[in-house]
């Protein structure tokens, strides 16, 4: 199960080109020496009084650094957190009285935000226009999630506001996402949960543990797994072997060697009689009954049988990923086959297209197989509020469904939008 370790990783090893090739000229002779002696000082005065000149530019208009992009990210000044100043307390990490986090609400704040890796600098986020809102200078980040995002400053997380403000200090081993208020942080190897005050409102005692989803978290407690509620409580006892998220009102949990569905009351509404059982997504779940994978519906009832197809996801447009002799097409609850398997590799559908791969080449189609954006790109990812990444040359950018370019590629890595006050299992 997940329990709250960074969701985001550099994916994409390839290194920006090098320096141009330099070019050496042949030692000069003895008759030359004097002449070049004598250009050399003209030319070093000339770089004396231009390095003067670059200066004072500096000084005027080092006010303004703020709202350029390039300075930000070439800034090495070092922040309070990159000192080495002692490490907060993780059980008493919250911010003083005076130093309270920004409400998530503000005219001011942006709707969703990428995560973003820039060679030689770490990660940061921008917004839908490319620009950075919260400076690249961290070893990784989660998306934003309620309004906050962890980050990690010299090993330990803590979680930054959409201003990049550091709201509760980097005190913990790792973090997860905020959800119904409260976020699982693990201290000296175990779990607990903390409030966007950074108050720990559930004392570190469980061996692993998830965010909040639809009101409860899957908590692991001596090897049994059980659920608590936003206000810290165990709603539902440890009792099974394993658990997942909540996910259209059921989660699914291994009750001896079967894996059942229970509903928020922890009643077992489906049968614990699969070998393997997985969250639901748009009224189904992938399941394994008999050695047999397939799709069930929340009745428990089996809708597709995968037989040897490799068969995800639906998704809201009511298609199926599925993979037939290494080709990708997608199929509908029915079992019949919407786009015919012919792609190289294939995401799911979101925002109403899905990336695929077209040899060695990535572009977007929609539900009905139309090539609304050409394969010309290196790489894609999924599409959320009308923003898609895309590879080119080896760095990333951000087109609209339209196929424009909106954000120029040159990121190292990039995450798919988060709409950064939404909970986990709404993104």
């Amino acid at each position: 199960m997940a329990n709250g370790g960074p969701r985001y990783n550099p994916g994409y090893n390839q290194m920006p080109p090098g320096p141009p090739n330099r070019q050496y000229s042949p030692p000069p002779s003895n008759g030359s020496k004097k002449t070049l002696y004598i250009v050399l000082a003209i030319l070093g005065g000339a770089l004396i009084i231009g390095i003067a000149i670059i200066v004072a530019a500096g000084l005027l208009f080092s006010s303004a650094k703020d709202n350029i992009i390039g300075g930000v990210i070439a800034s090495k000044t070092k922040t309070p957190m990159e000192t080495n100043q002692p490490a907060p307390d993780p059980k008493s990490a919250q911010p003083k009285a005076s130093e309270k986090p920004d409400k998530p609400a503000g005219q001011d704040k942006p709707k969703t935000m990428y995560a973003v890796f820039l060679e030689g600098e770490k990660y940061g986020f921008i917004d839908s226009t490319g620009q950075l809102v919260v400076p690249a200078k961290y070893e990784y980040v989660n998306q934003f999630s309620e309004g906050y995002a962890a980050v990690r400053v010299d090993g330990k997380f803590g979680f930054v506001d959409h201003k990049g403000k550091m709201v509760i200090p980097p005190a913990y081993e790792e973090a997860g996402s905020f959800g119904g208020g409260i976020a699982p942080v693990k201290v000296d190897g175990l779990w607990g949960y903390i409030d966007t005050a950074g108050k720990m409102v559930v004392e570190p005692k469980f061996d692993s543990a998830d965010s909040i989803q639809e009101g409860l978290a899957a908590v692991e407690l001596d090897g049994k797994f059980g659920f608590i509620a936003s206000d810290g409580k165990m709603a539902i006892p440890p009792s099974y072997g394993g658990a997942f998220w909540f996910s259209e009102g059921l989660a699914p949990v291994l009750s001896g060697d079967s894996w059942g569905y229970i509903n928020t009351k922890g009643e077992m509404v489906i049968p614990a009689q699969y070998m393997m059982a997985f969250s639901f997504s748009n009224g189904y779940a992938d399941a394994m009954i008999d050695g047999v994978g397939c799709f069930i519906d929340k009745s428990g009832n089996k809708v597709i049988e995968k037989g040897t197809s490799r068969l995800d996801w639906f998704s809201k447009e009511g298609l199926g990923r599925v993979e037939i002799n290494g080709k990708y097409g997608f199929i509908n609850p029915s079992g019949e086959m919407v786009i015919k398997p012919r792609y190289t590799f294939a995401y799911g559908f979101s925002d109403g297209l899905v990336a695929v791969s077209v040899g060695d080449s990535w572009g977007y189609i929609n539900a009905k197989d139309e090539m609304v954006i050409e394969p010309k790109y290196e790489e894609a990812r999924d599409c959320k509020g009308g923003f898609c990444p895309v590879a080119v040359q080896g760095l990333w950018g951000v087109i609209n469904t339209k196929g424009e370019m909106v954000v120029e590629p040159r990121f190292y890595e990039i995450q798919p939008f988060a709409d950064i006050n939404a909970s986990p299992g709404e993104q």
